[in-house]
């Protein structure tokens, strides 16, 4: 295998576990033509536990002589890295997706492209759902990543569009 040729193999990425929406009518597959947008979200250049010793050693100085960090040097700290970003690139371009946006800063990459390509990207199924007369999208089990990218990855946002919160009326 080539140093850059991606392995084949893939992991779950940890968190993405979902069931199958309750109480809803399966509606059959998603039309794999429609387009969808989705927002990956990187990890930071600074793992947590060195940025929380950071923040111990900040707020262990009196206020009036604190040293506060600028935007860039928080994004520099907080922010992904360009290796990270650039394998999300290379992995949106090998599944036929479009980077729209990127930010580094917020540690995001936005991909655009077809539900089919995005499927085998994440390697997922999507179904129709409905539920109060409201039709949405929506997966079962975890989100599949090549593991060359896995580690990088914290989340993905946007494939599964189920109501994320149920309204309710005011009895009076």
């Amino acid at each position: 295998m080539q140093p850059n040729q991606p392995s084949g193999r893939r992991v779950a990425l940890a968190g993405s576990e979902r069931s199958l929406p309750q109480q809803a009518t399966d509606k059959g597959p998603v039309d794999g033509e429609q387009k969808a947008q989705v927002t990956i979200v990187l990890r930071s250049r600074t793992p947590d536990a060195d940025m929380d010793r950071i923040v111990q050693q900040a707020s262990a100085e009196p206020v009036g002589s604190r040293q506060y960090l600028s935007r860039e040097q928080l994004a520099e700290l907080r922010g992904a890295e360009a290796n990270d970003v650039a394998r999300i690139e290379q992995f949106a371009t090998a599944h036929h997706l479009t980077v729209t946006h990127v930010d580094r800063a917020a540690r995001t990459v936005s991909v655009e492209g077809s539900l089919k390509n995005l499927e085998q990207a994440f390697g997922i199924e999507l179904r129709k759902y409905e539920l109060k007369g409201h039709t949405f999208r929506a997966r079962s089990g975890p989100i599949q990543l090549p593991q060359e990218i896995a580690p990088a990855v914290e989340g993905v946002l946007g494939l599964d569009t189920r109501p994320a919160a149920d309204t309710r009326s005011a009895s009076k």
